[in-house]
């Protein structure tokens, strides 16, 4: 590589030298590998406490998430497995597979399990900083490389052989590699907050919800507007059925004269109300009207839970076929309807139950028309609409910043690091 290359776009003022290119294991003193290793070919079983074992499920990018696939070790299970190969705070932990190619850092100073799927380096002293090294196998350069030379069919790995031949860049000064990993571990940090912060948004929309919405036959923990009981009612009940025409992605082009909502749409970019809805066809199909309740009428065995009624919020929309609709009467909000079955798992599972198929399943209007569910006065349904509302606001507006961020990083990543060349 020519030595103008060997230096990243954005660096610290302080810093004017070229970077080195070397073979990632060069600077690595030791890979502590337990593959195929499990309690019981060891003649012994995991513990309900103890030390809790690190696997693939646990090391995500950048932190460990200790309520994944959660299994503890007691003393003798820890002294046979880990003597000898003990774990440190700061040491860098690489997943090989199921995911592969997950970095993160030992999070403390406490005795830990390296088990399935995952392995720890020890860094050759004074040639790379732990937490350097934990950076720069997260740029997209040495993960593209990694993803490359990785083997297997749905789940894609490296073992240590491949690890042999994947190159890194690096700063010579250890003081200037430190610094760089300081920005991005900032980075990080500010990125779980937020992640920790939606994460709270959506537990306290599902306990939220608990309280607000209730059973078949019950009342509500929790009211509004205190509008009176929630009255037992069925599909058919709140609003009259309606088909759709037979739109196909084939009819889609870039800029369209309408706009166009096709089954698929639920499933990735809808959750309780169809909002923004582009124009994307020349095509027009079954036009809908806002408060209409749409449901996709086939989905794969694997997502059965996701089949649950979406609200059209906005005027001019036309549809494509695989969906039925549901025009509510006077005195029900479409978008009522959708959060409430949306938010209980029991009237979903009933729905699954009426599906029909294999692999492809497929539910359709006559098959849960005579399903019940609750409804409260007019003025409630519209005040849990605008409380469910508001609540959405705040944690779409926090999944785009965490997106944002998550560029912002990415570009850094780019431009504060050489690129490798093959």
């Amino acid at each position: 590589m020519e030595k103008a290359k060997l230096v990243p776009r954005i660096r610290f003022s302080d810093y004017t030298d070229i970077w080195t290119q070397r073979r990632l294991l060069s600077c690595i003193q030791k890979i502590t590998d337990f593959r195929g290793r499990t309690p019981k070919k060891l003649g012994m079983e995991w513990s309900e406490s103890g030390y809790l074992a690190l696997s693939a499920l646990n090391v995500k990018d950048g932190y460990i998430d200790f309520s994944q696939d959660v299994h503890y070790g007691d003393q003798a299970l820890y002294d046979k497995w880990m003597t000898g190969n003990e774990l440190h705070k700061g040491q860098v932990l690489f997943t090989t597979e199921a995911p592969m190619g997950n970095v993160a850092r030992v999070p403390d100073g406490r005795r830990y399990i390296l088990s399935q799927r995952t392995i720890a380096f020890d860094v050759k002293p004074g040639l790379i900083a732990e937490s350097f090294l934990a950076i720069v196998l997260r740029t997209p350069t040495v993960f593209t490389s990694l993803t490359a030379l990785s083997s297997g069919g749905t789940a894609k790995g490296v073992s240590q052989k491949t690890l042999g031949t994947v190159d890194i860049t690096i700063p010579n000064s250890l003081e200037e590699q430190e610094r760089l990993a300081s920005v991005f571990s900032d980075l990080d940090d500010y990125i779980t907050l937020h992640q920790r912060k939606l994460e709270k948004l959506l537990d306290y929309k599902f306990a939220l919800a608990e309280k607000v919405f209730p059973s078949v036959g019950q009342q509500p923990e929790l009211s509004i507007m205190n509008k009176g009981l929630w009255k037992e009612a069925t599909i058919a009940d709140v609003g009259d059925y309606f088909s759709t025409d037979n739109l196909s992605y084939a009819d889609l082009v870039e800029e369209g004269k309408y706009k166009c909502l096709l089954y698929g749409d639920l499933y990735t970019k809808y959750d309780e109300k169809i909002i923004g809805v582009k124009s994307r066809t020349n095509k027009m199909a079954t036009k809908l009207a806002k408060n209409d309740i749409l449901f996709p009428t086939s989905t794969t065995v694997d997502a059965l839970s996701l089949i649950a009624p979406s609200c059209v919020c906005e005027d001019d929309v036309y549809t494509g076929g695989d969906l039925f609709g549901i025009r509510p009467k006077t005195g029900v909000s479409g978008t009522f309807i959708s959060y409430y079955i949306n938010n209980k798992h029991s009237i979903r599972d009933s729905f699954a139950k009426n599906a029909q198929g294999l692999t492809i399943v497929h539910i359709h209007y006559n098959n849960i028309k005579n399903e019940r569910i609750m409804i409260p006065d007019y003025r409630e349904q519209v005040a849990i609409v605008s409380l469910f509302t508001s609540l959405d606001s705040l944690i779409d507006a926090e999944k785009v910043f965490i997106e944002r961020l998550k560029v912002i990083k990415k570009a850094f990543l780019d431009k504060m690091f050489v690129k490798v060349e093959v």
